[in-house]
């Protein structure tokens, strides 16, 4: 069956991913990449790991001060990061 309007390749893609359920797994791409602009350069050089599983972000840092900082700040940091993806990829934040 042909569709009656045209489409862009971006919607074809997009619809392409949702189908395949690949969204999920390329937003959590996007927002670990975000981690380090939205912490900012001076504790994100604190950070040795970091993984998403379950809608919580596991973050590993080095530092017991930059830890309790950043478990100070968890709640801004995780509405930036899901506003950063533009979708709630993060419900909560680990920081080990």
């Amino acid at each position: 069956m042909r569709r009656k309007e045209t489409l862009s390749l971006g919607q074809v893609l997009k619809e392409l991913l949702k189908e395949n359920n690949l969204d999920a797994k390329i937003n959590e791409t996007r927002l670990l990449n975000a981690v380090e602009e939205v912490f900012g350069a001076h504790l994100s050089s604190y950070i040795t790991g970091k993984n998403i599983y379950n809608k919580t972000l596991f973050i590993h840092v080095k530092s017991s001060i930059v830890r309790n900082e950043m478990m100070m700040v968890r709640q801004n940091m995780i509405n930036l990061l899901n506003e950063k993806v533009g979708e709630t990829v993060i419900t909560n934040i680990v920081v080990k």
